[in-house]
């Protein structure tokens, strides 16, 4: 099971078999800007500069040196027990505690402090910035472009900084005396507070692909930091000016309500429905599919607080959303799974195979990664433990600009897998149309601290809500 966006992994659960590979001679360059108080940067067309080498490396495929979250220091050994801001292991914390700051001071930025100037962790938002302004690709270890280094390259989409990128090795992170993952993800500190649970701090993580999430780790353990300086730049957030609305949008589709974000693309309005799919109300789970089936695999369930358990599977599916139950499934499992229909990588549902569609009918239909990473760059996210009272958990979605005064509610209705329903109140997944590799497709996830992203992918088996979508007619 293949999870990009799921697990709170502690420091010392990075698990990975470490693989190191020398420097070759055939290495990737690229004109660099001249050095900012000595260290050199690219310019991506961003809010900030990147510089092109982690903290103590020299080559932007080192590793560099490894710190604790608001230590300026690098050592050999992690632990609570040696960590900055604590002296009960853990339990309580001297600075950074959810009431005084929730990014780093610049007294206990290793950046700030080690590089001068105006260098600094980058913050959750700028990490943000980055995964939604470049194009990633995984490079692999061995391959000569980075010294056989393993790690992701982002490459600026913003025009007039296409020639532009920078390279992250995948350096691992350190817990106790050790290193996990070198060779296979790339964890880096952000500056940023994880405010829902102190012990913890946002990180950018990137394992196995290009695609940056964005998690939360132990701060006492040990994580490399790229820093990054202002580039006089605003972010690119809510910037675009809207299209001209001369018609008003919609408020509902075919029987459905819907709400509009200001989401356009190739100059179409796109509007969301206001519930899953299935569901009744907004804070309905709705329906589980696996990607490409038209319908549940079952016919009814019964609801414990925020858990589901299936009362009856349909002729057939007793094993409920397993492999070989998924739509067009052939052989195998896991990633040497074999499928015979949609096995192209950026391959979209067709009509018939759209459980939005087949459900809502009109023009309703899932929405693809384009779509949803259009409703993250158009919306803020804000975690709730507790919807309108309802007792369940999930995202409060919010517009920016003139559309801030809309709202929707993604709840954290978890997953099936198999005949499990798991990760409810803590981890939501929605599917989008489009196939990230022949066994995945890409989804959207929302989890526990408010955190949204459209680059996550998983096993096509999988039993995820929908979220339906339809292209306003003009």
């Amino acid at each position: 099971m293949k999870k990009l966006i799921l697990h709170y992994l502690p420091a010392f659960a990075c698990l990975a078999t470490v693989m190191l590979y020398s420097c070759s001679d055939e290495e990737t360059t690229q004109a660099v800007v001249d050095p900012y108080n000595g260290h050199e940067y690219v310019d991506l067309g961003l809010s900030v500069m990147w510089a092109t080498c982690n903290i103590g490396a020299e080559k932007p495929q080192d590793y560099g040196d490894y710190f604790a979250w608001g230590e300026t220091e690098t050592k050999d050994y992690f632990s609570w027990d040696n960590y900055k801001f604590t002296s009960d292991g853990g339990n309580t914390f001297a600075k950074y505690t959810g009431s005084d700051f929730s990014e780093l001071c610049r007294e206990d930025d290793a950046a700030s402090v080690n590089w001068g100037g105006s260098w600094h962790t980058p913050t959750l938002e700028e990490i943000k910035e980055l995964g939604n302004n470049c194009d990633g690709v995984w490079i692999e270890q061995g391959n000569p472009e980075f010294g056989g280094v393993a790690g992701a390259k982002f490459t600026s989409n913003k025009p007039g900084y296409t020639d532009k990128y920078i390279f992250i090795p995948a350096a691992g992170c350190r817990f106790l005396s050790e290193l996990y993952g070198a060779g296979v993800a790339c964890y880096n500190w952000t500056a940023t507070l994880y405010t829902a649970d102190v012990h913890r701090v946002y990180r950018n993580v990137v394992r196995y692909s290009p695609d940056i999430e964005t998690r939360s780790d132990g701060r006492a353990g040990g994580h490399t930091i790229r820093p990054v300086c202002p580039s006089g730049r605003s972010t690119d957030e809510d910037t675009t000016p809207d299209e001209d609305d001369t018609t008003p949008a919609p408020t509902s589709h075919n029987g459905y309500e819907c709400i509009d974000f200001g989401i356009r693309i190739d100059g179409k309005k796109r509007l969301f429905a206001t519930c899953n799919v299935g569901a009744s109300h907004e804070y309905d789970y709705g329906d589980f599919f696996a990607w490409g089936a038209t319908a549940p695999y079952y016919t009814g369930y019964t609801m414990s607080g925020t858990s589901l358990t299936v009362t009856s599977w349909k002729d057939g599916m007793s094993d409920g959303y397993a492999e070989p139950n998924a739509p067009f499934y052939s052989s195998g499992s896991g990633s040497t799974a074999v499928y015979t229909t949609y096995t192209a990588s950026g391959a979209v549902l067709s009509p018939e195979h759209d459980a939005a569609r087949a459900n809502m009918g009109g023009e309703w239909r899932m929405p693809t990664i384009e779509e949803i990473q259009a409703l993250c760059d158009k919306t803020t996210s804000v975690w709730t433990n507790d919807y309108k009272g309802s007792g369940i958990a999930g995202c409060i979605i919010t517009g920016k600009g003139k559309y801030a005064d809309r709202t929707m509610f993604l709840p954290a209705a978890g997953i099936f897998s198999g005949t499990s329903h798991s990760q409810a109140a803590h981890q939501g997944y929605y599917w989008s149309s489009t196939l990230h590799n022949g066994s995945n497709g890409k989804y959207l996830g929302s989890v526990f601290g408010g955190d949204m992203g459209a680059r996550g992918y998983d096993g096509r088996y999988f039993g995820f809500p929908v979220r339906a979508v339809f292209t306003v007619a003009e």
